[in-house]
């Protein structure tokens, strides 16, 4: 996780930073990942910090616009900063963790599906999986 915001009602939000132009996509393509950490800030590890509720998931994307070489000679970019709300939706996130977990669980991985994008990778019919 990038970053965890401290509010005054003692819960927190946690960010991810991404450099990128931002779209309505991203908030679907980070959702787990966000509640990932989400789960994790919840439900440290005993002995570990103090589980916080996590009150907000969000990305804050920061699209390149300009590089510019500094007075010291080291290169920066300018960006145009944008913030994208991540809702909430645990039911969702156990429900894909209640799934991989039933997979992970066979001893061997399942019959490739014919038109699944992940089995297509898998078997080395294409290079990248279609946005």
């Amino acid at each position: 996780m990038d970053a965890l915001a401290e509010f005054d009602d003692g819960t927190v939000g946690v960010i991810d930073f991404k450099t990128t132009n931002p779209n309505d996509d991203h908030v679907g393509r980070y959702s787990l990942q966000l509640h990932s950490y989400a789960h994790a800030v919840e439900r440290p590890a005993i002995g570990a910090a103090v589980s916080r509720p996590v009150t907000l998931l969000g990305l804050a994307c920061f699209e390149p616009a300009e590089m510019l070489r500094l007075p010291s000679g080291d290169l920066a970019y300018r960006t145009s900063a944008s913030w994208l709300d991540v809702p909430r939706d645990d039911a969702t996130f156990f429900a894909i963790l209640d799934l991989v977990l039933g997979i992970l669980e066979h001893p061997e991985p399942p019959p490739a599906a014919e038109k699944c994008q992940w089995c297509l990778r898998r078997n080395g019919g294409m290079t990248r999986i279609p946005a």
